[in-house]
């Protein structure tokens, strides 16, 4: 019996390691990379507009990204939009 209960113990320590461990690695994520002030970001010597989240952008870095609000802005601008994470054209 209570080996039974030496194995249910482990058993249940390393459950709540795995789950706290998830938990904090999805809190760290938040914190690392913040939601954007913008919905689409325009990458330096690039013609595409992107969503924040697309690889693209993610590469090329924060630094000398221009954003924007709206599509329809990007596109004025003379933007077209990524093939890769096909941000809309209106919105």
């Amino acid at each position: 019996m209570n080996r039974l209960l030496e194995i249910g113990l482990v058993t249940s320590a390393i459950l709540f390691a795995y789950v706290y461990t998830k938990a904090v690695a999805a809190k760290d994520k938040d914190a690392v990379a913040p939601k954007a002030k913008y919905k689409y970001a325009v990458a330096p010597k690039s013609n595409k507009y992107h969503d924040p989240s697309c690889r693209w952008v993610q590469q090329s870095g924060s630094g000398d990204l221009k954003t924007f609000l709206a599509a329809k802005d990007a596109l004025a601008a003379g933007y077209i939009p990524c093939e890769g994470c096909k941000p809309p054209i209106n919105d």
